[in-house]
């Protein structure tokens, strides 16, 4: 977790920011950072994004990391310490956009567990989950970074990380199409598998023993771990999520 308002304040600091349409032909190289809305690269086919909502809250009885299956709908909700104490909470969930469930039915599972005293601030957006498609990461002279390019971890939601990798093995590889591709297909392979995974769990799609595997592995890179033993309790809540769903 980071304070990504504060590292986006700091990255910009002292830049001319100007906010105005892009003439993608009057550049050599036009950087397409605009996230799930992929703005100026070619849209993706086979695209898949969820709906995710999330709270800040702070809350009189301190709660640790936790994640939950959602209701309804196949996905799932979590709550995320934001201080060392527990006292000021991330709490959120994903999953398929285009859902009708309202935002607090989505999370009641995790609000159920907390005692709110006040609620910060809240938001809704999409995410993409499909996973990178290295053959579309460069169009002509539009090069695509972060979950512009596909690279967020689909089981995880994670991002901000895998954005800057890519921004670095851009700067890295400028002039070098090729080698730009070439370096994130090196870094990120991984999300591949494991986005195809979680497109059959968002799709209503029992996963397999090797998926199950790939999502652990999609959550170990988030810092999340899942013990062996307990792969067999995430298929059964899968199941549930999947059977309620249908």
């Amino acid at each position: 977790m980071i304070d990504k308002p504060r590292l986006l304040r700091n990255l910009l600091a002292g830049a001319d920011v100007r906010y105005e349409p892009v003439d993608v032909d009057g550049y050599d190289l036009v950087i397409d950072a605009t996230g799930v809305a992929r703005a100026y690269a070619p849209p993706l086919p086979n695209d898949l994004k969820a709906r995710v909502v999330q709270w800040r809250v702070r809350v009189s009885r301190p709660v640790g990391t936790t994640f939950m299956a959602t209701r309804r709908q196949p996905g799932y909700s979590w709550i995320m310490p934001l201080d060392e104490e527990g006292s000021e909470l991330h709490v959120g969930a994903g999953c398929r956009a285009g859902s009708h469930v309202l935002a607090r039915e989505l999370t009641e599972p995790a609000f159920r567990r907390l005692e709110v005293e006040q609620v910060v601030c809240a938001c809704g957006a999409h995410i993409r989950l499909s996973g990178p498609d290295f053959a579309r990461v460069v169009h002509e002279n539009v090069w695509s970074v972060g979950e512009a390019a596909g690279l967020v971890g689909p089981a995880s939601g994670a991002g901000n990380v895998y954005a800057m990798r890519s921004g670095l093995r851009l700067v890295d590889h400028l002039g070098d199409a090729t080698g730009y591709v070439e370096a994130l297909r090196k870094d990120f392979a991984e999300l591949v598998p494991e986005a195809a995974a979680v497109r059959k769990v968002v799709l209503r799609k029992l996963p397999t023993v090797r998926d199950l595997v790939h999502i652990r592995r999609g959550w170990a890179r988030a810092g999340v771990y899942v013990a062996w033993r307990d792969l067999p309790r995430v298929l059964v809540a899968m199941g549930r999520a999947f059977v309620a769903s249908r």
